[in-house]
């Protein structure tokens, strides 16, 4: 089990709980109770993994979510379930397939 993301509220933490468990990466919260008990005290609510497997893909849909694209990007499809993806991805988040280099041309 591996920590992605510590957050500035419990509500914060259960949207990327929401983000991560839509596109099947298990993971649980841990501190949401303590930060809004004692909100000085230093603890935030974090978001961890619990799969290690699914620690790099889970960071880079958190990178994507903290830097939403300003649209108008390019997108790809992926070659294992169509899936429309954002050309920052280089593997899908829907099935974990990687991109398909475009040929060179």
């Amino acid at each position: 089990m591996r920590k992605v993301f510590e957050a500035a509220d419990a509500a914060e933490a259960g949207l990327v709980q929401g983000l991560l468990e839509d596109a099947g990466i298990s993971c649980v919260l841990r501190n949401e109770q303590v930060s809004q008990t004692i909100p000085t005290a230093g603890f935030f609510p974090e978001v961890w993994v619990e799969l290690d497997p699914d620690y790099d893909r889970a960071l880079e849909m958190i990178g994507a979510w903290n830097a939403p694209s300003k649209g108008g990007g390019r997108v790809w499809r992926c070659a294992g379930c169509g899936e429309s993806i954002e050309e920052a991805f280089d593997s899908c988040w829907k099935c974990g397939r990687e991109r398909v280099p475009e040929p060179a041309g």
